[in-house]
């Protein structure tokens, strides 16, 4: 065995793990007026023999050094009463806390607002404090649901801020409309929340609400026994029965707003398929088990065979190399995936992954180049064949990508720079409007630069639009929504559809001017044309629901415009409840009656979908208080 090693340095060096220089004491004890293992009072304890028998003083003596080690080390229990751990901590920054008390508390990042902004989303506004100065702010400026601001203060209600939007985005305009709501009818804060609360308590039931998973077409844990084809197979053999109803279903249905597929080219491909089921492409298969799944959900009103054709579907996919070489047929599964996750699921949180969604989508159509205005150059005839088969495909995914950043807030995938700069010189010369297909190819496609130049701009931080630029806009949105005069001969679906997309627009370029309190003075085409898309989309959602429709299951195509009934029924309250607004009789507008009527009629609609979901049960819970307080009102004003 190695003898050992002479240990040379003083021990409290030696713990701190410092260089010592031997002395009798060392420097660092002596600047520390610690106790030195170097000291000639423990040297004497090392020159005394175990022999001399004078072992009295050893068993107190080390018991002090040990009790000064520890002490002297800055992780001993009493390291703030030591000098030594003093000097160690005074080479330390005394850096100023910037973050606010509870920010601070919880290691969490504060945006440092007055207050701020976790503090203000979870009730603790008014408990928001700082150790530093901050300028006291008169306002909080947050994003709007398309990037305008609004005005929020501590008071307002947040309710509905946990119960649509769980980010930031869509945040401050649900809580402008109830804050105005709040200011113009006296509704307690108390009511909304309470309901904050509830849905807080309840957000787990929100998760097991949804049909289809989170992550839906990614790692779903119900697609894994679906893995092999021949499980495929065996389930779609099941509905072979009932193909053709699931197949006229969707055609019906979904396909005049979306023209996802190709109908011809799809319709014998599904004959080929019953024809030899093994020859079949596995991309193809994913599409066509999608198309079942969105038939199947329309006739049957049933989301476990749904969710089973939804679950093939997404094993089928990833057979396939779609982030690699992506074609045709999984692009169109992918987008007829975003159209099936918002209409089976039916909540805000679908939505929101939507557009996470249809990030991915966006590039892998630009790896395909179907989003050329052009054929490419020199091409083979199976790349032009996919080109031209993706124009419409192309078309469906901007109006996705536009009606996303409308719904959640978040930015466009794509840049309104590369828009204009490709279809800026797009003419009516190539649209035919013979065919449904045709006329949503034609009118989505040649108002995408000039929607997409005014999504950006409301929703910018430094290039907000005027109100001259506005009305600007304005005009130009209203040239374009008057080309569905030209689509008359075509279903009452597609120009539902269409004209609650440029509602929409317009109700987003106007919000911010729209709910100001002199509004109808110093604002009147803002007012006036908020009220007015508010008020048409609210009959839309009145037709879309109504029992006596001759389309069967045309009310789950308001699924798909949940949250653009919801802000429209919002709006038009706040308008309903301004006393100084001229809605009377004789004026374009109708009277206050006949929009309390309509709002009556649109809050049924959501109670027959209330347990469907937790974010139908609130936001009929929701507008359920809010057309109470009208109801009142008007009554208190027939009395008087």
């Amino acid at each position: 065995m190695p003898p050992r090693r002479e240990v040379k340095t003083c021990d409290r060096c030696r713990l701190l793990k410092v260089r010592c220089d031997r002395a009798s004491p060392c420097q660092h004890c002596s600047r520390s007026n610690a106790e030195c293992s170097l000291h000639p009072a423990l040297a004497a304890y090392d020159e005394a023999s175990p022999d001399s028998g004078d072992t009295s003083t050893v068993p107190s003596t080390v018991s002090q050094l040990t009790d000064q080690s520890k002490a002297s080390t800055p992780s001993g229990k009493h390291a703030l009463d030591n000098p030594a751990s003093q000097e160690l901590t005074k080479k330390r920054r005394h850096r100023a806390c910037l973050s606010c008390v509870r920010c601070h508390r919880l290691k969490v990042k504060c945006d440092k607002k007055q207050p701020c902004t976790r503090c203000r989303l979870s009730g603790w506004g008014k408990h928001c404090t700082y150790t530093h100065r901050v300028e006291d702010e008169a306002t909080t400026s947050a994003t709007s649901e398309c990037g305008s601001p609004f005005v929020v203060t501590d008071e307002e209600p947040e309710a509905v801020v946990t119960t649509w939007h769980s980010k930031h985005r869509g945040l401050s305009h649900w809580k402008a409309l109830l804050s105005r709501l709040n200011t113009l009818a006296g509704i307690e804060n108390t009511i909304f929340l309470t309901a904050s609360k509830d849905v807080t308590q309840r957000h787990n039931e929100c998760a097991t609400g949804r049909a289809l998973p989170g992550n839906f077409p990614f790692n779903s844990p119900g697609a894994v026994k679906y893995m092999s084809l021949e499980k495929v197979r065996e389930l779609v053999e099941s509905h072979h029965a009932r193909h053709h109803e699931y197949i006229d279903s969707y055609l019906e249905l979904y396909q005049c707003i979306h023209p996802i597929i190709d109908t011809s080219q799809f319709l014998t491909q599904v004959v080929r398929f019953w024809e030899d089921p093994t020859s079949t492409n596995v991309s193809w298969l994913a599409e066509f088990l999608m198309v079942l799944a969105l038939g199947c959900f329309s006739v049957r009103r049933e989301p476990e065979p749904t969710v089973e054709l939804c679950m093939a579907a997404e094993a089928c996919l990833s057979k396939t190399p779609f982030m690699l070489r992506p074609n045709i047929s999984t692009m169109r599964t992918l987008c007829l995936v975003v159209m099936a996750k918002q209409v089976v699921n039916g909540t805000c949180w679908s939505f929101d992954s939507c557009w996470s969604l249809l990030g991915v989508i966006v590039r892998l159509a630009v790896c395909l180049g179907i989003h050329r205005p052009q054929p490419p150059p020199d091409s083979l005839p199976v790349v032009f064949r996919d080109w031209e088969s993706g124009q419409v495909l192309w078309t469906a995914i901007l109006y996705f990508n536009i009606q996303m950043a409308m719904t959640t807030g978040m930015p466009s995938c794509l840049s309104s720079e590369e828009m204009l700069r490709d279809y800026g010189t797009l003419s009516w010369s190539f649209a035919t409007l013979d065919t449904p297909a045709s006329a949503w190819h034609a009118v989505i496609h040649t108002s995408c630069p000039t929607i997409l130049r005014v999504i950006s701009r409301v929703n910018s931080d430094v290039d907000k639009p005027s109100y001259e630029e506005i009305l600007e806009y304005s005009a130009r949105v209203r040239e374009l929504k008057s080309v569905l005069d030209r689509v008359q001969g075509h279903n009452t679906t597609l120009r539902i559809a269409l004209d609650v997309f440029f509602r929409r627009v317009t109700l987003v370029l106007h919000r911010r001017h729209a709910l100001e309190p002199d509004a109808p003075s110093r604002y009147p085409v803002s007012y006036w044309s908020s009220l007015e898309c508010s008020l048409a989309l609210l009959v839309h959602h009145r037709d879309l629901c109504d029992k006596d429709r001759q389309v069967e299951g045309l009310d789950l195509m308001g699924d798909l415009y949940m949250l653009d009934f919801f802000a429209a029924a919002l709006t038009a309250s706040t308008h309903l409840l301004r006393k100084d607004a001229p809605l009377a009789v004789g004026f374009a507008i109708w009277p206050r009656r006949t929009i309390l009527d309509t709002l009556e009629a649109c809050t049924e609609i959501w109670a027959e979908k209330e347990h469907r979901s937790l974010c139908f049960h609130s936001g009929y819970r929701l507008l359920k208080v809010v057309v109470g307080v009208l109801s009142r009102m008007y009554n208190v004003q027939s009395d008087s």
